[in-house]
């Protein structure tokens, strides 16, 4: 009948087709992938070490706070990310010291405001998965050592869309050699629920 296939066109053309979930990431395979190492309060970077035999990257923490900083695909506008994650593994070859608190990552926007995210773990002699949600919730402002406040819905939005830096935490403990591996972020998925379809 022209009337059902009437309907069943416009349906096809209202329903939202599903979206994949975008993904940003580096395995260290091969090299290095733009990753440096450096202090998030300074322009100073350096290379990293890329261990081919392992498919990592290492370095030695020699600027306090420092961190392997992120290449510029992971930088800019990075709005659609909100909600998503962001993961890596992360080993030290000398355990932190009891009581350590740090956070295992650092964005900072093109405004120079930082925000850290919660402390948490803190990695061992083995390379382990730590996984930030990229969420207001999961940060705080303050600075490396000391937690002033929340963060905003408002200001991270405003960061996530002017990333500047990157930082992943290499800074856990005096002359330890760090190592990173994994490094994956990605959006919340953008499939809607089959409940909101309902009108």
């Amino acid at each position: 009948m022209t009337f059902g296939r009437t309907i069943i066109a416009l349906l096809l053309i209202v329903c939202p087709a599903p979206l994949l979930a975008a993904q940003i990431a580096s395995d260290f395979e091969t090299d290095a992938d733009g990753w440096r190492h450096g202090n998030t309060t300074s322009d100073l970077t350096q290379q990293v070490e890329h261990v081919a035999t392992r498919g990592y990257i290492q370095a030695d923490n020699g600027w306090y706070g420092g961190g392997f900083l992120a290449p510029e695909k992971y930088l800019g506008d990075k709005a659609a990310f909100i909600g998503g994650e962001l993961s890596f593994q992360l080993a030290t070859e000398m355990t932190p010291s009891a009581g350590t608190l740090f956070p295992a990552l650092t964005l900072v926007g093109m405004d120079g405001q930082s925000i850290f995210a919660n402390w948490g773990p803190v990695p061992g002699p083995e390379l382990t998965y730590f996984t930030v949600s990229l969420t207001a919730d999961s940060f705080y402002k303050g600075s490396f050592e000391q937690r002033l406040s929340g963060v905003t819905e408002a200001e991270f939005a405003s960061i996530m869309a002017n990333l500047d830096k990157l930082p992943i935490n290499a800074d856990w403990d005096a002359g330890a050699i760090v190592r990173l591996d994994t490094v994956s972020m990605v959006s919340p998925s953008a499939v809607p629920e089959p409940a909101s379809w309902a009108m």
